[in-house]
């Protein structure tokens, strides 16, 4: 079976990012706090489809490698 590191985006029912000043429920952490809630199981059977389409001559070039002549990176998702 493959491993996923990334949750099904239909299995997030909630998220949300705290910056700033955080109260203490969320501890002494600096920066930015990430939080995510995972939806609640059912009885009923629902289901979703969908592709995510990565397509080399369709993925944009950056500017910067454009001005300089530079060919695109090969983008590896592994």
């Amino acid at each position: 079976m493959a491993e996923s590191r990334y949750p099904n985006p239909d299995s997030i029912q909630e998220f949300k990012v705290h910056t700033g000043v955080s109260d203490a429920a969320y501890g002494p952490c600096g920066g930015a706090n990430v939080t995510s809630i995972a939806k609640s199981g059912s009885n009923d059977f629902h289901g979703t489809v969908f592709e995510f389409l990565r397509n080399e001559p369709l993925n944009a070039d950056d500017f910067f490698r454009n001005r300089t002549s530079q060919p695109r990176p090969v983008l590896n998702l592994r």
